[in-house]
C-alpha cells in the first residue's frame, strides 16, 4: 500500500477546494448555496466536489413530494454535480496510482484511511457557506453507518439527526 502524506493530501484536498468554490463564486455570485460534498467511488480512486443551490433543491423537491430529503442529501442530484472537478484531477491521478499500488488485502483499509482523511479536509470547510450542509458521499458503495459518521462529523446535531432519521 502507497504511502499517504496525510498532511500534504488534506492541503490539496483544501486547495483544490477552494479553487472549485473560488470558481462557483465567480461564475455564480448571487446563487445561494446549500449544500457542498466531495465524494469518490468506491474504490477511492477519484476525488470531485459538487455544490447545491436552493433555487434547484426548492424546484426538485417541490416537483418530487416525498423525496425531499433526498435531493437535499444526494449530491448526484444536485445543481452542480463535479463542477470545478478539474481542480481535483492531480489528487485523481494520485488516488488511482494509490489505489493500484494497494494490494487486495490491503484495499478496505486503505479506502476507509483515504475516506476519513476526506473528511477530516472536508471539515475545515464547513464555514465556507452559511446556511449549507456539508456530505461527503461514495458512489456505487452504501455503509449506512459510515454515511452517517460522515455527515455527523460534517454538520449541525439537527441536521446529523435529520439525515439519521432519513436513512435509518
Amino acid at each position: 500500500m502507497s504511502t499517504l502524506n496525510i498532511e500534504q493530501f488534506q492541503r490539496d484536498v483544501l486547495s483544490a477546494s477552494m479553487s472549485a468554490i473560488e470558481h462557483f463564486r465567480s461564475d455564480f455570485p448571487n446563487t445561494q448555496v446549500c449544500g457542498f460534498a466531495l465524494y469518490s467511488d468506491a474504490d477511492a480512486r477519484t476525488l470531485a466536489p459538487s455544490f447545491n443551490t436552493q433555487d434547484h433543491l426548492a424546484r426538485v423537491q417541490a416537483e418530487h413530494p416525498g423525496e425531499e430529503q433526498y435531493f437535499k442529501w444526494s449530491p448526484a442530484e444536485w445543481s452542480h454535480e463535479a463542477y470545478g472537478e478539474e481542480f481535483f484531477n492531480d489528487l485523481s491521478k494520485m488516488l488511482w496510482n494509490m489505489a493500484d499500488a494497494t494490494t487486495e488485502s490491503n484495499f478496505v483499509a486503505h479506502r476507509r484511511h483515504i475516506f476519513e482523511q476526506c473528511v477530516i479536509a472536508l471539515k475545515k470547510l464547513t464555514a465556507t457557506f452559511d446556511t449549507a450542509i456539508y456530505v461527503f458521499s461514495v458512489s456505487d458503495f452504501e455503509c449506512v453507518e459510515d454515511e452517517i459518521a460522515w455527515v455527523t462529523a460534517l454538520n449541525t446535531p439537527e441536521q446529523a439527526n435529520e439525515f439519521r432519521t432519513w436513512l435509518e
